[in-house]
């Protein structure tokens, strides 16, 4: 089940039993669990009806799955990377380390009958989470909370606008607001990973004390790699904003990469925009666009909103000359940092009105 569905039985009282949090989304299953604790264990005895185990064994999972409630109509046991399961993920990766400790090998290969009896049966005193870090591999274990639907994934969202909320709402709790371009390029970069974003807005929001986080903020605090950096260049180019597109410019520069480089991924961009401007022209939803073109769905997105700044034959002309001026700096012709200007000259051509 998604973890919608886990929540939404949360909130109605309706846990027992044993279940899996499966999936690369930490985040939100730290959000869960503090969720869970809320919902399950009564005011003042939290502590004494909780139990967080690392590593752990079979026997000690059930041992703590079967122990009396105090005060409470459940006991709450969260199982990090249990062992029985961590194992059979280790052997479908093909993982073959030596076990020099004889002793942690045995917990490692015992069996699971424990945890097989909890899930079979029906446990009403304890609410098991088997918490695996990132995905989990197919086993018997997981098998058969599969049949139960007590598996619970959690993905990265496919909806741009949870991310944006997400992003403006962690801004808003440290005192400072974010504009929507700043977002866009911070997840183009970070990805779909709360947790990830999360300690980027932790780093712009220190830097930026209180007031509005910008793109330029975004450029100079965050983890923003070199493609989404050159991106921004060739979106502000194509806007008309030819100062603030020569600021990123020049930062790559101060920066020591190579002309030669930020040169390709421009090529490599325009290739994608004539692409994506051909395929939108024929009807193509973005979708489709993005499984021919193999890019990230967040990246098509704004790609296609990218092409819509200019025309088919100019993107055409500016790729081509793109690719001329690539060859002629290897083949010696022109230096590489002259024809990156060249480059930013047809840029600005692309974007100028008829």
């Amino acid at each position: 089940m998604e973890h919608k569905d886990f929540l939404h039985r949360a909130e109605r009282g309706e846990l027992s039993g044993v279940y899996l949090f499966t999936g690369p989304e930490e985040y939100l299953k730290e959000e869960t669990l503090v969720l869970i604790r809320k919902t399950l264990l009564p005011e003042g005895f939290e502590a004494l009806n909780e139990t967080v185990l690392e590593d752990a064994d079979a026997e000690k999972v059930t041992e703590c799955a079967l122990a009396v409630p105090f005060m409470s109509d459940k006991r709450l046991v969260i199982a990090k990377d249990p062992l029985f399961i961590k194992k059979a993920k280790e052997e479908e990766d093909g993982d073959e380390q030596t076990q020099t400790d004889s002793v942690e090998s045995a917990r490692t290969e015992e069996p699971a009958d424990g945890v097989q009896n909890l899930i079979q049966t029906d446990l009403q005193s304890s609410v098991v989470i088997l918490y695996m870090r990132g995905e989990c591999k197919k086993s018997k274990i997981v098998n058969l909370l599969a049949k139960q639907d007590r598996v619970v994934q959690f993905s990265f969202t496919k909806d741009p606008g949870e991310l944006v909320e997400f992003v403006k709402t962690k801004c808003r709790e440290r005192k400072c607001d974010i504009t929507l371009d700043a977002i866009d390029t911070l997840i183009s970069s970070v990805g779909h990973s709360r947790l990830e974003l999360l300690a980027e807005v932790e780093k712009l929001t220190a830097f930026k004390g209180r007031g509005t986080i910008d793109i330029e903020d975004v450029w100079q605090t965050a983890s923003v790699n070199m493609e989404e950096t050159v991106f921004q260049m060739i979106d502000l180019m194509l806007l008309g904003q030819t100062a603030r597109a020569y600021l990123i410019l020049n930062e790559l520069l101060s920066r020591n990469e190579p002309p030669v480089v930020i040169l390709s991924l421009v090529t490599r961009q325009l290739r994608l925009m004539a692409h994506a401007k051909a395929l939108s022209m024929r009807g193509e939803k973005t979708d489709a666009i993005q499984k021919k073109l193999g890019v990230k769905d967040w990246s098509v997105r704004k790609l296609v909103r990218q092409t819509e700044r200019t025309d088919l034959g100019k993107l055409v002309k500016a790729y081509r000359k793109s690719t001329q001026t690539d060859f002629s700096i290897k083949q010696g012709q022109i230096q590489d940092l002259m024809g990156l200007h060249e480059m930013m000259i047809n840029l600005k051509k692309s974007a100028e009105k008829p």
